[in-house]
């Protein structure tokens, strides 16, 4: 009887999963066209390439660019916020690269690393996040 019991819990628990969307990102992103400098930190001489970073999120982001660092590679980034003179700090780590299809331009996700962001960085990402509606940045 009990063996029956975990068997219709699981059915259900497995129909329940079949009819919900995967769910790629686990956190909600901004549609913006930001400009951003960005260079892998491997290269020590490396100059700063210029970009736009397409959409932002308090995990990621997307940097439209024809430049590809391999999967993994550390990154360093200057991202001027919409009425910011200066740019924020950021460091993150390639964890996408997108290749030009009809539904995409090509370009690196970045997953940032929180724990690297300076504090005046973190709080002007914090405000442009609750601007958005973004809520919890280091949560």
């Amino acid at each position: 009887m009990g063996l029956n019991l975990i068997f219709e819990f699981l059915f259900i628990i497995i129909r329940i999963m079949k009819n919900r969307p995967f769910k790629r990102r686990q956190d909600p992103r901004i549609k913006i066209e930001i400009k951003v400098l960005f260079k892998s930190t491997k290269v020590e001489k490396e100059s700063f390439l210029e970009a736009k970073i397409t959409n932002f999120s308090r995990s990621g982001l997307f940097i439209e660019t024809s430049k590809v660092y391999p999967l993994n590679t550390n990154v360093e980034l200057k991202a001027f916020l919409p009425d910011e003179n200066k740019p924020i700090k950021l460091k993150g780590q390639v964890s996408n690269i997108a290749k030009y299809s009809l539904q995409t331009n090509s370009g690196l996700g970045i997953r940032i690393h929180k724990e690297k962001i300076e504090e005046s960085s973190e709080n002007k990402l914090k405000e442009f996040f609750e601007l958005n509606h973004i809520y919890g940045w280091f949560c």
